[in-house]
């Protein structure tokens, strides 16, 4: 059945090597048939030579003798030297060439054929004698494609009319015998091109489903020749049970084979359309896709990966994809490579390559290794062009950059005069002001403070917007905070003829541990907005204890007024960045819109939840919670006072913890050396002056101070230069501690003062309270 169905199949259209594989099976096959002949030869020849010898002594004459025992050792001596041959290349796992093939076939036919001939023509006429001829070729001349079995042909005829002749008398030489001969040898040779047609048939329809399971990856352990074979190889590629199958019934056999072939043409038809919709999905995708071999060279890729490297496809596959790699990324890219080898995989490798026009591109690449037999055979990469997107994120870090600068020059500029703004007024409450003078001293007090409260929103603002606040967590008094709170604002909002009121959970200890800082700021943000926009009744702040255990305590801080409300369509937006929801003509103090968002951003840093509650006309409740780690501490000994009580304490001590201290001012501004000077001569301190860093580290080589006030930002020498070379240079003041007056509120900045040798920072402006209190604190050391 099988083969009917491909009677009409075209073997020409075979491949070249599948027709070096055709002829590889058919010289294997020669080489084992020629074994057996020699083998067998061996055994027959004696028996045949002396059968010969009796049967040939009454036909053979004086001469024919002569040429019989002639071609008799020659076909000897051939046959011996064919079998020595071919002994020598199976003994080498080698097989017989095409052209050995057909002349030791050629040798051992004659060889057989005379002995057969004589035989045959001694006891049963020259006619017979043919007859063994045809036998004899028939066997053989099916191994031989026709430009062989040509040659084996005339040289077959060409022994065989010379042995006639020569051997017989003439007597026995009939004509007719040789036309027989001839013909049969003709339809022979015909009959041997039929069967080496059909072979050849049989190996194509054998490589039909070859190249059908070659498209699936799959290689066939063995040759198709029967409908079992068929059915089996079949089944086991399409995974189907042979045990349902009837092999013994060969009707049976043939519907199940056509069966299954028809379900195999359907298979392998999905293969084809999955493997063109992968074509499609591969030569389509956005991304850059290719398979690599071992040594890097590209075998395949889509237009993207191709695009996106500037390769043309003509040269792809000689392409050293290695020179496109930036210099500066080659040695990221090795280690990637090594982590391919070992790890089988890498993702997300971000590396740059230099484009043969030039152009520089950012690449983020992930690549899997393609693994045969525990060898490496290459690898499947994916690239995708990032470098618009590095761009930006260059372009966002520029301006970032750009506007950290902004600020820190814009704080310096602004606190800098903003110092001697608020220090001198200081000092003006010390000159017996009359009360037209006080209100004056107020009205500049109060908008120095705000212009400071602006500055430090839009500090804060820009810390967090870059993802720069960080905390500190320490354990501190948080009744004392509260307290310290409170006290701030009843002073603040007792003109106004407001109330405050502060209610605390009685079960809340005194000492906790976390960010004492952030905490106060939120607070303080809270209230302040409470204040400002309340004009009568009361605010306040109640602390509530939702859940206690031994290890940490989770309150609910509520801030509350009696304002003006939020409208209900504007509530959702309270927290989002330079957003006021009022009409700034109706606020007397309008801030930057910035408070709210700064306190939310906080309290989530800190993992609470911050949220509003407000009615329009009546007030607003804003909530938050925090967890509290209880304080490390056993006692409250060990724990930090506030900042303002430790501050309000220490500018209570008396100057003569002063007296006597020596201090060298270096400061570049003429109204802040002013301001500082003559705070120092208030509390009798010597001092000396330096106008640059430079000066500084002159008079620090010539007298031995207590302690250096360093302005960070000045001329000819900044005060970091010039702190490093005090600290490192041998002279009095190598280890003189050195506080930094510095008009910047960056932590980066103020991270660097240390870092260079600093011992405490002082940020501008600062209150008397607050210089007293850090010269205080060196005093005593």
């Amino acid at each position: 059945m099988f083969l009917e169905k491909y009677t009409n199949w075209q073997f020409n259209t075979l491949s070249p090597s599948d027709l070096e594989e055709f002829e590889a099976e058919r010289l294997s096959f020669q080489t084992r048939a020629i074994v057996f002949a020699l083998k067998i030869g061996i055994i027959m020849m004696p028996l045949l030579t002396i059968s010969d010898i009796v049967a040939l002594k009454d036909i053979l004459t004086p001469n024919g003798w002569m040429s019989y025992l002639g071609g008799l050792m020659s076909f000897e001596f051939m046959f011996l030297l064919s079998h020595s041959q071919i002994s020598k290349l199976i003994s080498q796992s080698q097989r017989i060439s095409s052209l050995k093939a057909w002349i030791t076939l050629a040798v051992l036919t004659l060889t057989v054929m005379q002995y057969v001939t004589a035989f045959m023509a001694k006891h049963y006429g020259a006619e017979l004698s043919m007859i063994a001829l045809a036998i004899s070729y028939f066997n053989l001349s099916f191994m031989l494609n026709a430009k062989e079995r040509l040659y084996y042909n005339i040289i077959c005829l060409a022994f065989f009319f010379l042995g006639y002749l020569t051997i017989f008398p003439k007597e026995h030489i009939l004509l007719d015998t040789m036309l027989v001969a001839v013909g049969l040898s003709v339809t022979l040779y015909f009959a041997g091109d039929i069967i080496y047609k059909l072979q050849l048939e049989k190996f194509a329809q054998n490589r039909l489903l070859l190249n059908q399971t070659k498209e699936q990856n799959v290689q066939l352990k063995r040759a198709i020749r029967n409908q079992k074979d068929i059915l089996e190889v079949l089944c086991n590629e399409m995974g189907v049970s042979t045990e349902a199958l009837n092999f013994d019934n060969p009707d049976a056999l043939g519907y199940q084979t056509k069966a299954l072939l028809l379900r195999f043409a359907e298979y392998k038809q999905q293969i084809l359309e999955s493997k063109e919709r992968y074509q499609d999905l591969f030569m389509n995708m956005n991304d850059g896709v290719a398979i690599l071999s071992e040594k890097g060279a590209i075998k395949e890729a889509n237009d993207t990966f191709l695009d996106i490297l500037g390769i043309n496809r003509d040269e792809m596959t000689t392409f050293d994809l290695g020179r496109l790699v930036h210099p500066e990324d080659r040695e990221h890219s090795n280690h990637h490579l090594k982590k391919l080898l070992t790890d089988g995989f890498y993702k997300n490798y971000v590396g740059r390559v230099i484009r043969g026009d030039g152009e520089v591109r950012y690449l983020e690449v992930s690549s899997t290794a393609i693994v045969e037999n525990g060898e490496f055979k290459g690898s499947r990469d994916i690239i995708r062009d990032i470098t618009h997107r590095k761009l930006a994120e260059q372009a966002l870090e520029e301006a970032r950059n750009a506007e950290k600068q902004f600020l820190s020059t814009m704080s310096h500029e602004i606190r800098t005069p903003l110092n001697a703004i608020i220090g001198i007024t200081h000092l003006l409450y010390d000159t017996h002001p009359n009360t037209q003078q006080v209100e004056y001293f107020d009205i500049l007090k109060n908008s120095s403070q705000f212009l400071l409260n602006l500055i430090t929103d839009l500090l804060d603002f820009a810390k967090m917007d870059a993802g720069k606040i960080t905390a500190h967590p320490k354990d501190f008094d948080l009744k004392g905070l509260l307290k310290t709170i409170q006290q701030t604002f009843q002073m603040k909002v007792t003109p106004k003829g407001l109330d405050v009121d502060f209610m605390a959970d009685m079960r809340m200890d005194q000492f906790y541990h976390g960010d004492e800082t952030l905490i106060y700021q939120v607070l303080f943000n809270l209230l302040g907005n409470a204040d400002k926009f309340t004009e009568k009744g009361k605010i306040g702040l109640k602390v509530k204890i939702l859940e206690r255990s031994e290890e940490d305590t989770l309150f609910e801080f509520q801030v509350f007024d009696t304002g003006m409300g939020i409208p209900a369509d504007k509530i959702d937006l309270i927290f989002n960045k330079f957003t006021q929801i009022h009409d700034k003509n109706k606020i007397k103090t309008p801030g930057t819109g910035l408070g709210l968002s700064i306190c939310k951003q906080i309290v989530e840093f800190l993992g609470g939840t911050i949220w509003v509650e407000s009615i329009e006309g009546k007030g607003t409740k804003f909530f938050f919670t925090l967890r509290l780690p209880k304080a490390v501490a056993s006692n409250g000994l060990a724990i930090e006072e506030p900042l303002a009580l430790t501050e309000t304490k220490k500018a209570s001590e008396p100057s003569s913890v002063l007296e006597g201290f020596k201090i060298l001012l270096v400061e570049d501004n003429e109204l802040n050396r002013k301001y500082a000077t003559t705070l120092l001569k208030k509390w009798k301190i010597d001092y000396d002056m330096a106008f640059d860093g430079a000066e500084a580290c002159q008079k620090a080589l010539d007298k031995k101070y207590d302690l250096i006030l360093m302005d960070i930002q000045m001329p000819i020498m900044d005060g970091y230069e010039a702190t490093i070379k005090i600290t490192n240079t041998e002279n009095p003041n190598k280890n003189t501690p050195i506080v930094a007056l510095t008009a910047s509120a960056l932590v980066t900045q103020k991270d660097k003062a240390l870092e260079c040798g600093m011992s405490d920072y002082l940020s501008k402006p600062f209150t008397p309270v607050q210089l007293k209190s850090v010269l205080s604190k060196f005093a005593i050391m």
